[in-house]
């Protein structure tokens, strides 16, 4: 395309990119999306196949003087932030929307070109897209993509470092959402600018690929009222009982199967409790209270599919067991840092993101599902062989959905440990915040599953127990004793499982 033809394009690009490509005149093609776009509704405005888009993704050091460093990667891709960090011997993490506004200064919100010289930034591109034939990239623009050949393009960027910097994401179903889902969109989510992330790992970065990667009008899980006044109790130091009381009271499915939580031996209390006023003065405490009836609360939010390895009624059974287990593991850990009822909430929410990738996915997760169903003893590696399609999703089963997870755990507001737990629970080596919760959920996980008791996939990578034992301080004996009176009251665990489920 003549650069004569961009000018008549009501400005089309940017000026600094206009300058660029007309000093270095490779061939190009300006594709009008139709109006003011985000780069998911741009792709589908303009029929274009996503495998052949590129998006540039700005990062910066976590240093007081931030340098700055733009990664090129696949479109239905994320960063991997850990192997750039090695690569360049700093520590690099996504930037905010508005800090990547003000670095792309002359160009519309969410338009970055991939031409880092134009902002005086390092570059880094993913090998694998020199092996493309064309790429389709942003202009700056909201309503203009430009589409030109690969290898002009590694031409332009021939400088640039390259390495396998990409890190297949899940969030590709663009259109498979489903329709029936309530609560916030994602651009609600993007106008109020949560500030939940507390660890670094989870930034507006998490917020910004998912804006890129899911149509912004789906409804993304939608939380109770009752949950949330729970939430609010949880962080109120003056929250009395008979709050927790009345709020529970407000729904009377909840009362009831609240009631019949405070009523199983897996608890270890034999006091009768006939009332809500009795469960929380007798047998479980406030907190506890709090966060059963909040689990419970939650649950309600998710529409994923029910049968299944990986269906709703499995999901519920393993948050089941997880969240009995971790509590009673919390009770005998010497840990000042660790409250057991925190831990039962983190025990059956640290699954979340998978309950979220049924609900927001529901097509290709259906279809895993049945796949799952047909293998003796499936692995990730396994289920990627047998099915290529579906390799995106399935890899953010085995790790994406811890991401999603916390992130969801954010929007909700839920406690800090909450959050840090759910997002790092498949993070071996994790040290930071919370870590006792990330162990106790790493060690029920592998406990559950030498029980039968995963979620639908056995780990490849198992956790070394003997490292999470010294970890949490705890003896094995102790550990073994305790998983023994759990399951011996698997009945009850069970019972309330189904009832969760139905």
């Amino acid at each position: 395309m003549s650069l004569s033809r961009v000018i008549d394009v009501n400005s089309s690009m940017t000026k600094g990119v206009f300058q660029f490509l007309k000093e270095l005149c490779p061939p190009f093609e300006i594709i009008d999306c139709g109006g003011d776009m985000c780069l998911v509704e741009a792709i589908k405005s303009a029929k274009i196949a996503p495998e052949d888009v590129i998006k540039a993704v700005p990062l910066a050091t976590t240093a007081e003087n931030s340098e700055y460093l733009l990664a090129i990667v696949p479109f239905y891709s994320s960063v991997d932030l850990k192997l750039i960090s090695q690569l360049f011997g700093k520590k690099y993490h996504l930037v905010s929307n508005k800090e990547a506004t003000m670095l792309f200064d002359d160009c519309d919100e969410g338009s970055y070109p991939p031409f880092a010289d134009i902002y005086r930034m390092q570059c880094v591109v993913d090998e694998q897209l020199f092996d493309r034939k064309d790429v389709i990239f942003q202009s700056g623009s909201n309503q203009y993509l430009i589409k030109m050949a690969a290898a002009d393009f590694n031409n332009i960027i021939k400088k640039a470092n390259s390495a396998p910097i990409a890190s297949v994401n899940a969030f590709n179903a663009i259109d498979e959402l489903s329709n029936s889902s309530k609560g916030s969109t994602i651009n609600d989510i993007l106008s109020t600018q949560t500030s939940a992330f507390k660890n670094e790992v989870f930034t507006a970065g998490m917020v910004t690929e998912l804006t890129e990667l899911v149509d912004p009008n789906k409804k993304l899980p939608h939380l109770p009222l009752v949950a949330t006044q729970l939430i609010n109790y949880l962080s109120d130091p003056f929250a009395t009982p008979s709050r927790i009381i009345q709020s529970i009271s407000s729904d009377a499915q909840l009362s009831s199967q609240v009631l019949r939580y405070a009523r199983a031996t897996c608890f270890t209390h034999s006091e009768k409790i006939d009332c809500l006023d009795e469960a929380v003065n007798k047998a479980l405490g406030m907190d506890l209270v709090s966060c059963i009836a909040l689990s419970i609360a939650s649950s309600k939010s998710f529409r994923t599919p029910r049968k299944g390895p990986i269906g709703y009624i499995a999901l519920w059974r393993h948050a089941m067991y997880s969240a009995t287990l971790m509590h009673a593991l919390a009770r005998r850990i010497p840990n000042i840092q660790l409250r057991p009822s925190t831990a039962y909430l983190v025990g059956f929410t640290h699954k979340y993101g998978m309950f979220a990738l049924g609900h927001m996915f529901q097509f290709k997760y259906q279809t895993l599902n049945k796949l799952i169903e047909t293998q003796a003893n499936p692995t990730f590696s396994g289920l990627r062989d047998r099915s290529k399609q579906l390799g995106p999703t399935l890899l953010a089963l085995n790790s994406g959905h811890a991401a999603l997870g916390a992130w969801l755990m954010a929007e909700w507001q839920m406690p800090d440990a909450v959050i840090t737990a759910v997002g790092e629970h498949l993070t071996s080596d994790y040290s930071g915040d919370f870590c006792v919760y990330v162990h106790l959920a790493q060690l029920s996980d592998l406990i559950l599953q030498n029980h039968g008791i995963a979620c639908g996939i056995k780990m490849e990578n198992e956790f070394d127990k003997s490292a999470l034992l010294r970890k949490l301080g705890i003896a094995e004996d102790i550990v073994k004793e305790v998983t023994k009176q759990v399951f011996a009251g698997n009945s009850e665990i069970e019972c309330l499982a189904t009832r969760l489920a139905a």
